[in-house]
């Protein structure tokens, strides 16, 4: 693989991107690459460079591939992959277990000042996160050694999202035995036992659920959340009110009697839940309330980064696609109850690419 890479770092067209680069130019167009070649070009370019890139794809399909060749030509842990489905909202209320591990692990990276390589579908790209800061706090370090308070941590990692259980088995549980906490992180391909000896940790190590032996030793551990949203009282509550005056707003314009109630039940209901500082599926609607400052995953990414945008012609049609699907579905959700029009699920195209904080190679498979 190397001598590939290098045999596409010769070439002139190659180094006159890499010129443009340099010299500070903002937009360049790559044509005529098809199927892998393009992952080679962008290994290339991330070798001779030594450069953040951040790579948007049209679909997830598209993404995927990317990663899978990327992560065959570059350093192991140097390429991260940001997944998605295609309407943000339904994407964001069914995410499966893998997808959210996947998502999770990448902002805890990226928060980390991750200086790889970030590939992630628009779907992704466009979806409000929280913040650098709340996903850094929203991890637990312990070491050998510690000193650690039980029922605060048991108390951390519930609001980390972890569910207590008799027994781990699956990812996302904790159980607590006296001194002995084992906990199974979505990120981990298995479960962690801490062993402490009066409130110092005595051990930590992994162990298969199945008959609870021991794996491997570690000296410290980073503990992961098992949901993206995590979120303190400090939050909460100003996003509750923020949301009551919202809705009461929306009552106010609304003349349908039965509308009116469908909607003073659901979101009524969750704005009670924000308030009680209880975490609920529906939580992802009320993002831009909880998170003001409505960052996205560019905003992760290094101050040197390249943007690299594969195919805009179909991302730009994706584009559209997905802001009228998400508007149908914010107008269904009113009409159910269930959203509030004025929530803010995403950034519009224009906002994210026609406003480019990064210099930007578009590759593409003909010149348009």
């Amino acid at each position: 693989m190397q001598a590939l890479i290098q045999a596409f770092s010769a070439d002139n067209d190659f180094q006159s991107v890499v010129s443009g680069l340099r010299s500070g130019m903002r937009e360049q167009l790559i044509a005529g690459l098809t199927g892998s070649s393009r992952q080679v070009m962008l290994a290339s370019l991330y070798e001779e460079l030594q450069q953040p890139l951040f790579v948007v794809t049209h679909n997830m399909f598209s993404a995927q591939k990317m990663f899978e060749d990327l992560a065959e030509l570059v350093p192991e842990g140097q390429v991260l992959l940001f997944p998605a489905q295609e309407l943000l909202a339904a994407e964001a209320a069914i995410a499966s277990p893998e997808m959210l591990a996947q998502r999770i692990d990448a902002l805890s990276k990226l928060a980390d000042s991750f200086r790889g390589i970030v590939i992630v579908p628009y779907a992704g790209m466009r979806r409000l996160l929280p913040d650098q800061t709340s996903i850094a706090e929203a991890r637990l370090r312990v070491a050998v050694g510690d000193t650690l308070d039980l029922e605060s941590f048991i108390g951390r990692m519930v609001e980390l999202g972890y569910e207590r259980v008799e027994r781990v088995e699956n990812k996302g549980e904790l159980s607590v035995r006296g001194g002995i906490i084992d906990f199974y992180p979505l990120t981990s391909p298995n479960p962690y036992r801490i062993e402490l000896f009066d409130i110092e940790v005595d051990s930590i190590r992994t162990f298969d659920p199945a008959d609870q032996r021991s794996i491997h030793k570690c000296s410290e551990l980073v503990i992961t959340a098992c949901r993206e949203i995590v979120v303190d009282r400090k939050r909460l509550q100003p996003a509750a009110q923020h949301a009551y005056e919202l809705l009461q707003e929306q009552i106010g314009k609304m003349s349908d009697r039965g509308a009116k109630d469908r909607l003073l039940e659901g979101i009524g209901h969750e704005i009670e839940l924000l308030r009680e500082g209880q975490h609920f599926q529906g939580m992802f609607k009320y993002v831009s309330l909880l998170f003001p400052q409505r960052q996205t995953l560019l905003d992760y990414m290094p101050k040197d980064s390249i943007l690299i945008v594969d195919e805009p012609a179909r991302l730009l049609e994706t584009a559209k696609q997905l802001e009228k699907d998400e508007a149908e579905w914010m107008t269904m959700s009113l009409q159910d109850g269930k959203c509030l029009p004025q929530l803010v699920l995403s950034k519009p195209y224009e906002t994210l690419l026609h406003r480019r904080p990064y210099p930007t190679l578009y590759m593409s498979l003909f010149l348009r």
